[in-house]
């Protein structure tokens, strides 16, 4: 976790808070890593960390947002900001929605 405050440190982001939420508690069966952080304007962040070895197609952009929906639902709130960390390829079309969505997506090396 340290490792990801660091990189949000160093685009400008703080967090008052950043816990880790479990995907089972949200029916997600994803292997995907999850965050709830609180930044210092206190707006809710969702941050989703997930490693693949294939693309991330448009089919997969539509259940991260039914995930981000889940997950709004079950806590009772919304989150202003939503990051995906990706480690592998994506897909420019499956890129260009998410971004038309509202994500942020920042690419892990």
């Amino acid at each position: 976790m340290k490792e990801l405050v660091e990189f949000f440190k160093q685009r400008g982001l703080l967090f008052r808070s950043l816990e880790p939420l479990e995907p089972k508690t949200f029916e997600i069966k994803k292997r995907v890593e999850l965050f709830r952080g609180l930044d210092t304007q206190n707006s809710f962040v969702l941050v989703v960390q997930m490693a693949k070895k294939s693309r991330l197609l448009q089919k997969e952009v539509q259940e991260l947002e039914k995930m981000s929906k889940k997950i709004e639902a079950k806590l009772d709130h919304g989150f202003k900001r939503r990051f995906l960390l990706i480690q592998g390829p994506i897909c420019s079309k499956a890129k260009e929605e998410l971004e038309k969505m509202g994500w942020r997506i920042h690419a892990l090396v």
